[in-house]
């Protein structure tokens, strides 16, 4: 049975429908199983299952976060809202929401969907098959021979030295392989292999292990587009042509649409092709078009002008100076360590910082922010954002819209704004926000009990809760 199989076969959108409808429960309840295929509606997190070994194949509709109980195999999350779902010691079925969903499958051979909304999503042991489906998500195999596919818009893949071997399978998007347990370009051997259908494998190998990370088809024959077009490591992040040149890679590296043009030294006016086109216009300021397909184009001068008409693809700029997306470029991506800014439009765009201090503003639309390294200040302006601040001791303002607030590692400050706002928890991260009906999420592995919450009086009458956990403090 392939997967699209296996997702109608435990799925029933009329169940779906009606998971999403009920009222949540503020009392947990006892389910108590038969030996048939079982099908329970949960509404309380702490909702407790009883089902015995061999007794059929057993769903779970939520409209809450939850954790499959021993012996039931299938969990699927209904409604919109930003919760989580875990799996047991089975080999599970997980079937993410339309929110944001953080979903971690546990041990067993699992299948993981994550639908629609920015997924996290974990395989934990076994061999699992991880999809993202649509959104930016996050997919991490973690332990086990796992086969990853992010789906629609911009995806991140983690690996590390006790991964597996794990295989990306991914032709949409701006893609990125973020590298764990320190690993730098130094441990990795990079190889390409032509595959049946005629296109690229790249085997990423981890010296001194057995964990290899195949990204299928890095090039599909007849086409110039990389699936993974960005390599993060601890220290900074490389484009595709540092990571070779890094890694050493025995691999060809293909322009796309057969068209990378290059400038002069002067003020040049560079024109692509129908096609996916990187466009660098090298020193002066120049004037670059890219016209139909997803283009990348190369900023070095503040004065460089990237020309896009709607409809003609998703382009990205790589720059490393400060940079505006001009009308109808969806995608900015800083680089180098220089404190420079970069602000979004009016689209749906795509902000991610460099290693130095940014203020990134994302402008309107529903934009995803990344401010990895430094000390960063983002402002998600109008729309529905997700603003990472990654490391570094970071301010982020949510502006208007529901906002997802991450502060990352460091001592953050988060203001979610007009809005009914996500925050999600993290050690010595301060919250100013008196608007709005709003969510403070903690990691899976916290408990009530592991929660202090210390009230706080102020002299002007109000309050200020500080939230200790093993994790660290909030305020």
């Amino acid at each position: 049975m392939d997967t699209k199989q296996v997702f109608r076969a435990i799925v029933s959108e009329e169940a779906a429908a009606h998971s999403a409808s009920l009222e949540k429960s503020s009392e947990p309840k006892v389910f108590q199983g038969t030996k048939g295929n079982d099908v329970y509606y949960a509404t309380h997190t702490a909702d407790n299952i009883v089902e015995k070994a061999n007794e059929g194949q057993d769903t779970v509709y939520s409209n809450v976060s939850y954790t499959l109980p021993n012996n039931v195999e299938n969990l699927v999350l209904t409604g919109s809202d930003n919760i989580y779902g875990a799996g047991n010691n089975s080999d599970n079925v997980l079937v993410g929401n339309s929110g944001n969903n953080r979903l971690y499958s546990g041990r067993g051979n699992d299948t993981v969907y994550g639908g629609a909304g920015h997924d996290n999503i974990n395989g934990g042991e076994g061999d699992d098959q991880l999809f993202g489906d649509e959104g930016n998500d996050i997919l991490d195999g973690a332990a086990g021979n796992d086969v990853l596919q992010g789906g629609e818009g911009n995806d991140t893949y983690l690996f590390g030295e006790k991964s597996g071997k794990d295989t990306v399978i991914d032709r949409q998007g701006s893609n990125s392989i973020r590298f764990l347990d320190g690993l730098s370009a130094d441990d990795l051997t990079v190889t390409a292999v032509r595959n049946a259908e005629g296109g690229q494998d790249w085997r990423i190998a981890v010296k001194h292990t057995q964990s290899v990370l195949t990204i299928s088809n890095q090039y599909q024959e007849g086409s110039n587009m990389p699936s993974v077009q960005r390599f993060v490591f601890s220290n900074g992040t490389l484009n595709l042509n540092q990571f070779i040149k890094a890694t050493q890679a025995q691999v060809e590296i293909r322009d796309n649409a057969g068209e990378r043009i290059e400038g002069t030294e002067g003020n040049d006016a560079l024109n692509g092709t129908v096609g996916n086109d990187v466009i660098d216009g090298k020193a002066g300021a120049d004037m670059m078009r890219g016209g139909i397909g997803d283009d990348t184009y190369y900023v070095d001068n503040a004065k460089d002008v990237v020309v896009e008409n709607s409809g003609e693809g998703n382009d990205t700029v790589i720059s490393s100076v400060s940079y505006t997306a001009s009308t109808h470029v969806e995608n900015v991506t800083l680089t180098g360590n220089a404190n420079i800014y970069a602000a979004g439009n009016n689209s749906n765009n795509t902000l991610t910082g460099n290693d130095g201090h940014n203020r990134l503003n994302s402008g309107r639309g529903n934009d995803t922010v990344y401010g990895m390294g430094g000390n960063d200040n983002i402002n998600g302006g109008d729309g529905n954002d997700y603003l990472d601040g990654g490391d570094g001791n970071d301010t982020i303002n949510g502006d208007a819209g529901d906002d997802t607030l991450i502060g990352g590692a460091g001592k953050d400050m988060l203001k979610g704004g007009a809005g009914n706002d996500t925050y999600i928890y993290g050690s010595d991260d301060t919250i100013i926000d008196n608007q709005g009906n709003n969510t403070l999420k903690f990691s899976d592995d916290l408990r009530v009990s592991d929660i202090k919450v210390n009230v706080i009086d102020n002299a002007d009458g109000s309050k200020n809760w500080e939230i200790t956990s093993a994790n660290g403090s909030a305020t």
